[in-house]
Order: structure tokens, then sequence, then C-alpha cells
């Protein structure tokens, strides 16, 4: 199982007569082994959410972010990060919401070329957790 990358995606909603319950799991094998992980301090201006050089150079399979909750060391259940294109963030795909949920996307990215995210915290600044996996 060298060098795979397997996600697994599930969306359970359960409310009234509705019942949902939707699942997938992908693994895929990689040419590469980058992988990174580290926490950002995202402000309350739009930030550059910050990918290292040679996982850039590999390139950029996926992505995994997570909205740890925490602002000055203590967990906030208010302050969510948008996630966009652009700066300012303007172009928003995304909003994560503190210690709630995390966000995996594949990307479309040839190898050299950085995904150019970005993000902003809505009050405070907050810790966003930030993972990615080469090709």
């Amino acid at each position: 199982m060298a060098n795979e990358i397997t996600t697994r995606t599930v969306l359970t909603i359960i409310k009234g007569a509705l019942n949902l319950n939707l699942e997938q799991v992908v693994s895929e094998t990689l040419t590469g082994t980058g992988a990174f992980t580290t926490v950002q301090l995202i402000g309350t201006s739009t930030e550059l959410i910050v990918f290292p050089a040679d996982i850039i150079t590999e390139g950029i399979k996926r992505i995994w972010l997570k909205n740890l909750g925490l602002v000055n060391g203590t967990i906030s259940d208010t302050n969510y990060i948008q996630v966009g294109l652009n700066t300012p963030v303007t172009q928003i795909f995304a909003r994560l919401y503190p210690a709630k949920m995390a966000l995996q996307v594949p990307t479309d990215n040839a190898a050299t070329v950085d995904p150019t995210w970005y993000a902003k915290a809505n009050a405070a600044e907050t810790m966003l957790q930030v993972g990615a996996g080469g090709t």
C-alpha cells in the first residue's frame, strides 16, 4: 500500500422522514511521496494558505483544511474561516465552522503550480490545520 492516498467521504442526514446516507471511498496510487501538514494562524485580513515549495514542485493531489476553533488558545464556537480563490476573499467556496468539520478537495493543479487558495477569519485570528498530499 505504499504511495497510496485513500479518502473517505460520508454525508448522513436524518431529519423527519428524510434519511440520507452517502458514502464513497477512493484509493489512488501516487507517483510521488510528498505529504505535508501544519497549523497556520489565519487573521481577519485575507491570507494566502501556504504550501511548501517541494510539494508544489511535485504537484498537490489533495488538500485538507480544518478550522481548529482556537482563538488565542481558547476554543471558539463562533469564529469561522472563509476559503476562497482570490484576495480579498470574494470568490468563496467554503466556510469552515470551528472544530465541526474539515474540507478535503482534490486539486486540478499541474506540478509546480501553487493552488493559491486564500483564507480569512471572520472575527479573530484562528488556527487552520492544513494538510496536502503530492501526486
